[in-house]
């Protein structure tokens, strides 16, 4: 009716001290990743996970998405594609270029199990900090936040989407 509801709180298994970062919600509203430190005084931030069980409601305790996805170092920013077969995501680790870079995991349907995190390649990624990756249903064009030397603020909102590509074949002759 034009109204807002009531504020809710989400489920308190995810948020008394777990959701300490950012989130990404599916749209079937039935799966949360989140950024969470496994120790509160270390800043090493994780990925977690808490599925909704869909009859009687209630989120599951949150847990390690997959240890390959997780280094020493900050993993934040998760986002899935709209299939949820692919995960993307920023971290400090993986052999990060500076700062946080962008990465990538399939799901291996088989085993369910995520592949070991690609390296998003330059101009997604550059030595500054590159995060909070959004693709859309098509996998063609998105959005990614950046604080990189081009920025005209501290950190700026970057589209992307793909060209196409002409190729051309054939001589090329003098004319002389």
């Amino acid at each position: 009716n034009g109204k807002w509801s009531p504020l809710v709180e989400f489920d308190e298994k995810i948020t008394d001290t777990k959701l300490e970062s950012h989130f990404f919600l599916n749209e079937k509203e039935d799966r949360i990743l989140f950024a969470h430190r496994k120790k509160s005084d270390t800043k090493d931030l994780d990925i977690f996970q808490s599925i909704k069980d869909p009859s009687s409601g209630a989120w599951s305790t949150p847990v390690h998405i997959t240890s390959n996805i997780n280094s020493d170092e900050d993993e934040d920013y998760p986002f899935l594609s709209a299939d949820e077969k692919t995960l993307y995501f920023s971290s400090k680790g993986h052999g990060s270029i500076g700062g946080f870079d962008i990465f990538k995991s399939e799901l291996n349907e088989a085993t369910n199990s995520w592949s070991e995190p690609v390296m998003l390649q330059y101009p997604i990624n550059t030595p500054d900090d590159d995060i909070q990756f959004k693709i859309d249903e098509e996998l063609n064009s998105g959005y990614f936040v950046s604080n990189r030397f081009e920025s005209k603020g501290r950190y700026d909102i970057f589209f992307f989407h793909e060209a196409d590509k002409v190729f051309v074949e054939g001589k090329v002759l003098d004319g002389n």
